[in-house]
């Protein structure tokens, strides 16, 4: 996998007026797998970050979890407030 985009990142380098795209399903969905991993890693790295931070400034674990359980709970609402009452069926923010 990684010496395929190897060779096309050294083939758009060689050929910057020239651009070459490979599309093949199963390299495409790696790629998104991966892609994927990472975002979650960061999301999951900072709701740890912001619920240790209210933690010790507000000094209650409850308050703290409770908010951050608010903030998760709030993206589900979001989307059917946007399909069922506003009829907006495909929210590009948050595919």
């Amino acid at each position: 996998m990684l010496e395929v985009r190897k060779m096309v990142a050294d083939y758009d380098a060689q050929n910057p007026e020239l651009f070459m795209g490979i599309f093949v399903p199963k390299m495409y969905t790696k790629i998104f797998d991966e892609v994927i991993a990472k975002d979650l890693l960061w999301s999951g790295a900072s709701i740890m970050f912001v619920l240790f931070y209210m933690w010790m400034h507000l000094e209650s674990f409850f308050i703290a979890i409770i908010s951050i359980f608010m903030v998760v709970l709030s993206f589900p609402m979001t989307q059917m407030i946007y399909t069922y009452v506003l009829q907006i069926p495909y929210n590009v923010n948050l595919n």
